[in-house]
């Protein structure tokens, strides 16, 4: 009898160890995932041309501190690391651009693809799938809320940073500002950056502003950081997290396992997860109330990037069985799913944002196009 009673607390014991929250053994896995971008550029863009960074105003006496062409590495380098798109800093525009002044001030105050800018891409090889260019404006002194459009710069101010920056590059010596004689610099500046993705049609894919005010010696290392956020919306995010998966029984065990060996990495194959699919199935099928079995087929959707089911079965598992790492998961594929309403909506409204502008450049009222959004 005691020996019988020592057994059973080793068993027992055992199992306490192999258990967690749930009161459930468990499997527990590290698995690298990507956060999509929240600005998805569409799937047939490969190859991104990015243009010459333009910073103004020319008059500036700030604008020596910001360095285009860190910027233009930094956007390239970002898109390559991706392994999605190919990108590359399209050099000497100028010599194949004869409005290469207009041009580019076009584009960057009105997101406007001009006829010439795009047969000068086509004549150096395969034309993009899409441009991308960046607008950095430095003012005096602190804003307290974000620039509108219009404080960007005009196109006739961008054209002339244009011609500064062009001629900065090929080591010409522009007419300086005049000085500012003895009177002190302000202490602080506010750097604003415009960054847009168009397509050769000059149809606005991505569209992102932001602005920094710091004081005026660390103006270089806020202009750079300017893209980062740009950069974040538009290309997936790889991340490591851990996860614990609960079984009860033979079957949710060999399911645990699988799903352990094919999900450390995503994207996880379809097929890989077909198994797993069809051992569920069977499960749920025989037994509909086991809360384990439903749990992980709500992980299986959640590899599928199926958050609304993923969360129908999460939802089973915890009116079955309520605990801590159930309705963790469930909190998971809940703030994925509110990401996503939130990205949709941020970029409806900075596309529609991108279209009034356009329209109201080209002089339309807005009376007169308030009903094409409709």
């Amino acid at each position: 009898m005691l020996r019988r009673s020592i057994i059973r607390g080793i068993f027992a014991g055992i199992l306490a160890a192999l258990s967690i929250g749930c009161g459930l053994r468990h499997v527990t896995f590290t698995r690298g995932f990507m956060l999509p971008a929240t600005q998805q550029l569409p799937m047939d863009v490969k190859r991104i041309d990015v243009l010459p960074v333009i910073v103004g105003p020319s008059s500036s006496p700030f604008r020596q501190n910001v360095h285009a062409e860190a910027i233009e590495a930094k956007l390239v380098e970002s898109l390559l690391e991706t392994k999605i798109y190919s990108a590359s800093v399209v050099r000497n525009l100028a010599n194949d651009l004869p409005n290469y002044q207009e041009a580019m001030a076009a584009l960057a105050s009105q997101g406007i693809v001009q006829d010439d800018l795009k047969n000068a891409l086509k004549q150096r090889g395969t034309p993009p799938d899409a441009i991308l260019t960046a607008t950095i404006w430095i003012v005096p002194g602190a804003a307290n809320e974000p620039a509108a459009p219009s404080a960007w710069g005009t196109a006739a101010e961008i054209a002339i940073a244009v011609v500064a920056g062009e001629a900065k590059r090929r080591g010409i010596v522009m007419p300086q500002p005049p000085s500012a004689g003895t009177q002190q610099q302000p202490e602080m500046v506010t750097v604003s950056g415009v960054f847009r993705v168009v397509d050769l049609k000059g149809d606005a894919l991505a569209y992102f502003q932001d602005q920094k005010t710091v004081p005026s010696g660390r103006l270089s290392e806020a202009a750079i950081s300017l893209p980062d956020a740009f950069l974040r919306k538009i290309s997936p995010l790889w991340q490591s997290r851990q996860f614990s998966l609960f079984y009860n029984s033979k079957e949710t065990e060999s399911a645990c396992y699988i799903l352990k060996a094919v999900a450390p990495v995503e994207p996880t194959p379809e097929e890989d997860l077909k198994p797993v699919q069809e051992m569920l199935t069977v499960r749920l099928a025989k037994r509909p109330n086991d809360h384990c079995a439903l749990f992980l087929m709500g992980f299986v959707h959640e590899l599928l990037f199926d958050s609304e089911k993923a969360k129908e079965y999460y939802n089973k598992a915890i009116i079955l069985h309520p605990c801590e790492e159930y309705s963790q998961a469930r909190e998971r594929v809940s703030r994925t799913l509110e990401q996503m309403r939130k990205s949709r909506e941020e970029q409806d409204q900075q596309m529609r944002a991108e279209e009034d502008r356009k329209k109201k450049q080209q002089g339309k009222e807005f009376k007169d196009y308030k009903t094409d959004r409709k």
